[in-house]
């Protein structure tokens, strides 16, 4: 998923299978980088501009939800 902002809603990434990497922007561009693996999740607060990436060689499933 390319970089992105759900605006003023929350999000939460769930991963259901495979590995995810969720980066994220920062004030100054700054970068911040997380590993989600199945069964874990990532919360992505309102206004942050972030991406979604595979993680690894095979296929990965995951869920979003805003709020």
């Amino acid at each position: 998923m390319e970089w992105h902002s759900t605006g003023p809603r929350e999000e939460l990434v769930i991963a259901l299978a495979g590995l995810l990497r969720v980066e994220c922007r920062r004030a100054g561009n700054r970068i911040s980088r997380m590993t989600v693996r199945a069964g874990e999740c990532a919360f992505i607060p309102s206004g942050t501009w972030h991406r979604v990436l595979n993680g690894f060689s095979g296929a990965s499933r995951y869920v979003y939800v805003t709020g």
